[in-house]
Order: structure tokens, then sequence, then C-alpha cells
């Protein structure tokens, strides 16, 4: 009966033009009442096969939860803008975007057209793009056509009753807001992402050229693009609508107003433009990977020796660069350093299960930095599965002998700076101990922490430990990046997650510091104020190891300084 239901919606639709409009109205009626066509903002021409279309957009809700998103959109800024820095992000870009994939190798996640012009005039473009999710308003469906990537959905246009209106539930319905970026920045919101930034808005016209043909609003060029990226994006030929700023001000505006109200935040970072609606910051401070500058080869070049320097300790040593051994000591006793791995996911999963949502036993949990495995045996006997990662391949290998006969535990290189390759919420928990403190890049460590929130679920818990008496902003050698309250706050604006614990143990000497996040909606954490608890790390962990580490030798010396708060 479903397929031949379908078959009928399917000819109705064919034949549609030739119909009466009492039949179309009386059909459109009937099958509302089904509820096995669209919502009242699609015509009966529109797209037939609503319930499916619908159950796409639900199967998007909250995706990305906790990844911060960008619209893009197609202003002369966007030429200078560098997308390769927005290669692993969440990206939405629309209309004539394709012009540019000659040119680079970036692809957005998401494609949308609303602008029947466009889709009229550009339809054999658009019908040829693979690999994105492309969201187009069921109304257009006789120009882009549907493939395996195209979604339709429910768009109310004009100036309806309200406008402008902000839905935060694509699966009934998007309003128009005088700009296709008021349907992205919909998009964002449905999609999970609570953290946007914009690029590419120049928000800034230049009227239309006297030779342009003018029908009412809609403009047919007759010259050269120069309101947008590149000179063919409405250039000859092409039709556009007069566009209004005043009305496209009013949509941003209720876009700032729905997100501000319900915990989200739109940013500016176009190059540029006259956008002032969004708090302006720049694109790669906030990607923290910039183009080969100065100081972007700088960092590589450290990430490249920290490579190197693990590789090395772990072919010089079978536990490798692992709490240092004190001078004339020639090797840990295997049994002693099984038993501090014990110890240290002790005090990790004393935290997991204090904030945690999912039992040990049936949670997945990944380790930022797992060297030769110290923490990825005992997890390995705690969670349900483990996946250690680390920059260094000789490192990986030790880890794989270490673990041996443990089949629940993976491995994974990275490239140093992201976790390029792991799925977005796919871990319950994410751990990182003993490694922030040899990261000589804050750039690089505050990457590491916005993927580690990006690869954990929703609720999902991060923990991670580093020495909170480093001086120096540019570490060396062993010795890492001084981590602060005030940078964590800068380098971390606007990512979504709570803050569990701050804590520090109060026999430590070293002056470890454990934080604990939390992935949420919320972003209205300050690591400034948050207050710093007491509670045990470090103690406990060496009083009957035989091996002598520098770590014993250092924790008989007197008490270091506390830098986290500088």
């Amino acid at each position: 009966m479903a397929i031949m239901g379908n078959l009928k919606y399917r000819l109705i639709r064919k034949i549609s033009p030739w119909l009466p409009s009492w039949f179309k109205k009386a059909y459109r009626k009937l099958v509302w009442r089904r509820g096995a066509y669209a919502p009242p903002a699609v015509e009966i021409t529109g797209h037939p096969d609503w319930s499916f279309h619908r159950k796409c957009i639900q199967e998007l809700r909250d995706r990305y939860a906790g990844r911060r998103c960008f619209v893009i959109g197609g202003g002369p800024s966007l030429s200078q803008t560098p997308l390769d820095l927005l290669t692993n992000e969440v990206t939405i870009a629309s209309n004539a975007i394709f012009l540019l994939f000659g040119e680079i190798s970036f692809r957005p996640t998401f494609y949308t057209v609303e602008d029947q012009l466009v889709a009229e005039d550009r339809a054999a473009a658009i019908n040829k793009l693979r690999g994105m999710h492309k969201i187009f308003p069921a109304d257009l469906w006789r120009y882009l056509k549907e493939d395996e990537d195209t979604i339709y959905i429910n768009f109310k246009r004009g100036e309806y009753d309200g406008f402008p209106k902000f839905s935060d539930r694509l699966d009934e319905v998007v309003y128009w807001g005088g700009t296709v970026t008021f349907m992205n920045l919909q998009l964002a919101w449905h999609i999970g992402c609570r953290e946007v930034y914009l690029v590419g808005i120049d928000h800034s016209y230049q009227p239309p050229s006297t030779k342009d043909k003018m029908d009412g609003n809609v403009i047919t060029s007759q010259s050269a693009d120069v309101n947008h990226f590149h000179p063919d994006y409405f250039g000859p030929g092409y039709r556009w609508h007069d566009p209004r700023v005043d009305r496209m001000e009013r949509g941003y505006l209720e876009a700032r107003r729905f997100f501000t109200e319900h915990g989200g935040v739109i940013y500016n970072a176009t190059i540029g433009g006259k956008l002032e609606v969004f708090p302006r910051v720049n694109l790669e401070d906030v990607t923290g990977l910039h183009r080969e500058t100065e100081d972007a080869r700088a960092t590589n070049t450290r990430v490249d020796q920290m490579r190197d320097l693990w590789d090395s300790l772990s072919r010089k040593s079978k536990f490798g660069f692992i709490s240092h051994l004190q001078k004339g000591e020639e090797a840990w006793d295997p049994i002693e350093f099984h038993l501090s791995g014990i110890r240290f996911v002790d005090r990790m999963a004393e935290r997991i299960m204090e904030y945690g949502t999912v039992e040990p036993a049936l949670a997945s949990i990944a380790e930022m930095g797992c060297g030769v495995g110290r923490f990825l045996k005992p997890l390995g006997c705690r969670f349900k599965s483990v996946l250690g990662t680390d920059i260094s391949q000789e490192m990986l290998d030790n880890a794989r002998n270490y673990c041996a006969g443990i089949p629940n535990v993976t491995f994974f290189l990275n490239d140093g700076k992201t976790l390029k390759g792991i799925d977005d919420n796919s871990f319950n928990y994410c751990v990182s101990a003993g490694v922030f403190q040899h990261i000589t890049d804050f750039d690089v460590i505050a990457y590491y922490i916005r993927e580690a929130l990006r690869i954990i679920k929703p609720d999902g818990l991060f923990l991670f430990q580093f020495e909170g008496n480093r001086t120096e902003a540019v570490g060396s050698g062993r010795q890492g990046a001084k981590i602060t309250a005030k940078l964590l706050n800068e380098k971390l604006r606007g990512a979504a997650f709570s803050i569990k614990e701050i804590s520090i143990d109060p026999q430590d000497k070293v002056r470890n510091i454990i934080v604990v996040l939390q992935k949420s909606p919320n972003r209205d954490w300050d690591f400034q104020s948050h207050p710093m608890t007491e509670r045990r790390w470090i103690s406990g962990v060496y009083d009957d190891i035989r091996t002598k580490t520098q770590m014993q030798e250092r924790q008989a010396k007197p008490i270091m300084s506390l830098t986290f708060y500088d």
C-alpha cells in the first residue's frame, strides 16, 4: 500500500500543472490530514515525499552538538579568506560557492539554496554537486533535483506575519529572513551548533549598473558582479533580487536575539565588510591553525620536534619518557610500572563515576597522548572499549606490545595538532594525563581540548592534567608551555561545556592541576572564577614504588609556585 500510495503522489505531482485549482486544494487537505505530505507552506507542486525528507531532517537534529559552525557567505572578502582553515570544521555555504571549487580543495558540510532565481539559473551546476548535504526548499524541486545528498525542507517565504521569525525545528518549518544566511543560521541551530561564525558576509552592495536590466525587483546582470567573490557569481545573464540590506539586518537581529536567549552566540569573522550586528573576531585566531605565517611555521616546527623527541625516547627505553628515572636508575620495574598506571586510572575513575552518565563497563573512552600505554592497560580492564592516540608511531608500537592480549584496546596515530579521522560524538569519555605539560605550544593544547570535546558525546567528560607551575609562554624540549586560566578563557571562547572540576592535590609539591569538563550546550563558564578544590591525584601513587623516578625526587623538594592564575 505504501508503494502504491507513493506512486500515486508521484503521478499527481507530474500532472499537477494541468489540474484545476479546486482539485489541488482538496487533495492537499487530504494528504495533510493523513500526514503523508508536506505542511501548509509547501504547495501541491512541492516534493510529495515529505515524510521521507522530514525524517532526514530529524536525523540531522543535534548531530553536531557541541561543535562550532562556520556559515560562509559570498561577499568579495571571501577571496581573501583562508578557507583551508575550515577543512575539519562544520560549514554551511550557499548559492555559487562552487565557483571556488576548481581553485581550492575546501568543500562545505552543507550546501543550501533558497532563492528561486539561483535555483533556475544555476540548476545544471547545482545538480552535479556531490559529497555534501544539499538542503533546499521543497518548492524548488522542479529545478534542484533529488539525489542521495538532497533534503527538501518546508520553507516559509515572503514577508509573513511576524517577519522575521527564527525556527529551531527544521523538520517543521524554516523561515525566510531576507537572506540565505538567515536560513543557514536556522540550520546551524538545528544541527546542534550553538557557537556560529560568519565568514564572507560583507553586508554591503553596490547598486545595479546602468547597463543591467530591471524588472520590478529582479535584476538581470549585463556586466561582471562586483558584489561577490567571483565576477561570474551574478555575472552577465544571471538574475538576482534587489538586495534590501535593511531587511537582511532585521533577520540578523532576530537571529542574534534567538541565539542569545537560548544560550548560543554568533560571531562575525568576516574580513572587513559592514555587518556590525555581531561581535567581530579574527578567523585565524578562532581556528588556532594559521596559514604559513612565521608563527604558524614555528608551531609546525615545534610539533615536528615533539614527534621526533617521543620517537627517540621510545626507541631508547621500553617505557619511553614516563616519569623520568633518576640518574643511575636503568629501567622501570615492569610490575611497578603497571601498578603506577592502575593507581592513576583509579583517580580518573573516581571522577568519571562522580560526574559521568555511563558506567565504565558500558562506556567507550579515548586517551589523548597514550604514550607506551601505561594507562591504556588498566583502562582496558575497566571500560568496554578504549582508543589510544599519540603523535609518535614509535610510542604506539610499544603500546601495542605492552597491551597485547587486551582486545578492546585500539590505537590511532594523530597529526600532532588534531584528532582528524576520529568521528564526532564517538566516545563517552576522553582523558589525557602527563601530556599537556610537555606540549611546547599553547595553541596546540587549546586545539586538542576542542578536539576532545568534539569526539565525546553530549554529557561526555574530558579529564586532563597538566603541571600548573610553568613560567614560559613557549616551551622547549621536555618543558611545555605555560597554561593559565586566562589563556583557557581566551582560546576556548564560545566552546560548549561545563566545568565540573578544577582541583589540585594538597600533598603535591609539583602543583599538578586536574580539570574535568562536561560537554553541554552551556557557554557560561569561566576558568578564572571557577573555584579550585583539593583532591588527591599523585599522593599515594609512588608510596611503595622502589623504582627511583624524578617525580619522587621533585616531590621531595620545596613546593613549586602555582602559575595557573597569573
